[in-house]
């Protein structure tokens, strides 16, 4: 009678942590439009990096009006938390297995030259944001260019 009941508690204990384990972690939506100098910023890839090292990272690439919607994995949203923020544009000449895929695009190494960022060109830009449980306002963002380096 002991072992039986020693069982069924063993059981019911893995049958809870089972279950508790398999909805995998809670996501918030999260939604925000990226500008540069006050105009959509296209096709750039954005980032969201967890401060918190047991944190999740969320990405996004944005659309034709520079809105995005961050997904963590194959999931809407992203998980509670304050997180550094990466938006990285390449310049939109990208060719060959990256070209439909924007965001992998972004990934691709360059020359290893430094370049000014211009329009249509190469954007990088960091940003602080906070991830709250439940609905959050738009994270939206402008990229600052000086004028003279977004001339071609």
């Amino acid at each position: 009678m002991k072992h039986r009941m020693k069982s069924l508690v063993l059981g019911s204990s893995l049958m809870i942590l089972a279950v508790a384990g398999c909805g995998g972690p809670t996501l918030h939506p999260v939604t925000g439009t990226i500008t540069q100098n006050g105009e959509p910023l296209a096709e750039a890839a954005v980032m969201f990096l967890p401060e918190d090292p047991s944190g999740l990272p969320a990405q996004a690439v944005t659309g034709p009006d520079g809105k995005y919607t961050l997904t963590t994995g194959a999931s809407s949203g992203a998980t509670a938390g304050k997180f550094k923020v990466a938006v990285s544009k390449t310049a939109s000449n990208v060719t060959g297995d990256f070209q439909d895929d924007p965001f992998m695009a972004s990934m691709a190494p360059d020359d290893g030259k430094k370049k000014k960022p211009t329009k249509g060109g190469p954007v990088e830009a960091t940003f602080d944001a906070e991830v709250v449980a439940g609905k959050n306002e738009p994270i939206d963002y402008d990229v600052k260019v000086a004028a003279d380096s977004a001339k071609p």
